[in-house]
């Protein structure tokens, strides 16, 4: 056993995005986990897993996916140094298309509220993306209680700034009214 010289098969490498990710997430926190399989590079592709705790789980998810659709079709050729240049190159667009199709769900989801609210009949589309969701909903049912909170989690949109700004000003603005409303009858009082 002293004669085996084992080769080191794990890697974890600090990726730097060619420009900066947008808020809140953090460019120094992005890394790739690198693991070389015995039949790299001739058999087998190795594993990737690129983390980053301050982006959304669905956008690791899918950042995840595109590393291994790159590295599948490059079996039979040293790959590490294309996936680093791919996500260092491609991050922030990831990042962006992530947030515009967020802000698109979260818009959607707000004109079928004002819909509601308003009277109107939702019209029933049939087109394949809402019969992904409608079994996704079905599917959906079946889930444990914390399994479906981890699933709305996610479908959050996790490109919140301005609505936390709205939020925070629509509460200054209800405090100030009720300051105002105190200090009237307070006044009136005396």
């Amino acid at each position: 056993l002293d004669n085996v010289q084992h080769q080191q098969t794990r890697y974890v490498l600090q990726i730097k995005p060619v420009e900066e990710l947008q808020k809140p997430a953090r460019s120094e926190d992005c890394r790739l986990h690198v693991f070389l399989r015995p039949g790299y590079p001739v058999v087998q592709s190795p594993l990737f897993l690129f983390t980053n705790q301050s982006l959304p789980p669905s956008l690791l998810r899918r950042i995840n996916l595109e590393l291994s659709k790159k590295a599948k079709a490059e079996v039979g050729a040293p790959v590490v140094f294309e996936i680093v240049t791919f996500l260092s190159d491609a991050l922030l667009d990831m990042q962006i298309q992530f947030q515009k199709e967020q802000r698109h769900k979260e818009f959607e989801a707000e004109q079928r509220r004002l819909r509601k609210e308003a009277g109107h009949e939702e019209e029933e589309e049939t087109d394949g993306h809402d019969l992904y969701y409608s079994n996704y909903e079905i599917e959906k049912k079946d889930l444990s209680r914390r399994q479906r909170a981890k699933l709305k989690a996610v479908e959050r949109s996790y490109d919140r700034p301005d609505v936390l700004k709205k939020y925070q000003e629509e509460l200054q603005e209800r405090q100030g009214t009720r300051i105002e409303k105190a200090q009237n009858e307070s006044s009136n009082i005396r």
